[in-house]
């Protein structure tokens, strides 16, 4: 499966998440009594980034589906780069989505207010949140830049006086139904 991530997106999406985990560098390594106290104070920020990153990313295949739908209703022939690309931003935004959910899912349980938990798993716990915290930021990125892209070659589709690389041409379309086996469908 090509997912068509370029260098642009994949930079985009590291340096998002190098950024933030240079925060955590930046605290510097901590106990587990002080890694108790900054998972508590962080917790609220942490639901809300995931609640947005999941509504995000949902919205994002939402979207995907209905482009999908509109290339397939049209008259005009798309490249398998356009769908390939589609693909690319459901997968990335289906990534973003479940690793959300299952992140607000393990806050759900109210560790703080348990005395039984040993210092080292806050610990634990504290570098695991924050790395995942980064990851869905660098997740996020990616989805965006992927978006962007999709909307110029779109744009570059609609707009009349420019040519699109999205589109099948004449020749490439003669070549296509050359090579295709007969019988063949979709």
């Amino acid at each position: 499966m090509d997912l068509h991530l370029n260098r642009k997106v994949l930079t985009g999406g590291v340096v998002a998440g190098l950024l933030s985990l240079l925060t955590l560098w930046l605290v510097g390594r901590i106990g587990g009594y002080e890694a108790r106290i900054l998972l508590e104070s962080s917790l609220p920020t942490i639901r809300f980034l995931c609640s947005t990153t999941a509504a995000a990313a949902a919205t994002v295949i939402a979207l995907m589906l209905t482009l999908l739908s509109l290339s397939e209703s049209h008259e005009t022939s798309f490249r398998a780069a356009h769908y390939g690309r589609i693909q690319g931003i459901a997968l990335l935004s289906t990534i973003t989505l479940v690793v959300s959910i299952l992140v607000l899912l393990l806050l759900v349980v109210p560790i703080q207010e348990s005395e039984k938990i040993p210092a080292r798993a806050y610990e634990v716990l504290y570098y695991v949140i924050l790395g995942t915290a980064a990851l869905l930021g660098g997740l996020i990125v990616a989805i965006m830049l992927m978006l962007y892209e999709a909307i110029v070659g779109l744009v570059q589709w609609a707009h009349p006086e420019t040519d699109s690389h999205l589109i099948v041409d004449e020749e490439d379309e003669e070549e296509d139904v050359e090579e295709e086996p007969s019988g063949g469908g979709r």
